[in-house]
């Protein structure tokens, strides 16, 4: 009669989606590459390609089950920097700037490889920093990369693993 319990529970998980901390992972699935993401983008920061590719599989391994693997992965993600650009905003009274954004777009797309009736993912993510228009882009810029890099990673990787 003890084991009964244990058993049932088993049983009727067995069948279920992997969840670990709010994720939901298709049966099955075990690996993930994260494909580099390249730059498109008119603007080019030499190593913001690396950098947001490296973060993103560092969310996947860190917070997901899987593991990486290069060949046959059972998820896929591939994609692409679109845009990043700074542009001035806010102008004030005496025509001057009150500060400057930096606004980065990616282009994504989540493949599952364990079933090809299931068409991959697609979807754009954007994000902005605000900085001060007196100060040096420069100075800034990679501290506000790294930002806007975890909230995208944040916002794909909930994407990919929530909506199944």
């Amino acid at each position: 009669m003890k084991y009964l319990l244990p058993l049932f529970l088993f049983l009727s998980f067995a069948s279920c989606k992997y969840s670990f901390r709010g994720i939901s992972i298709p049966p099955g699935t075990k690996t993930y590459y994260v494909n580099l993401i390249d730059n498109t983008s008119d603007n080019v920061v030499a190593t913001l390609s690396q950098d947001f590719t490296n973060t993103l599989r560092a969310k996947v391994r860190e917070e997901s089950p899987l593991l990486e693997s290069e060949i046959d992965p059972d998820a896929e993600f591939k994609g692409s920097i679109t845009s990043y650009r700074v542009s001035e905003e806010a102008p004030t009274a005496d025509v001057a700037v009150a500060y400057n954004r930096i606004n980065l777009s990616i282009s994504m797309e989540y493949i599952n490889n364990l079933d090809p009736t299931i068409e991959p993912k697609k979807k754009s993510f954007k994000a902005y920093r605000d900085f001060d228009a007196a100060t040096n882009l420069l100075d800034v810029q990679d501290a506000l990369i790294i930002e806007m890099n975890a909230e995208l990673v944040e916002n794909i990787f909930q994407w990919a693993f929530t909506s199944w």
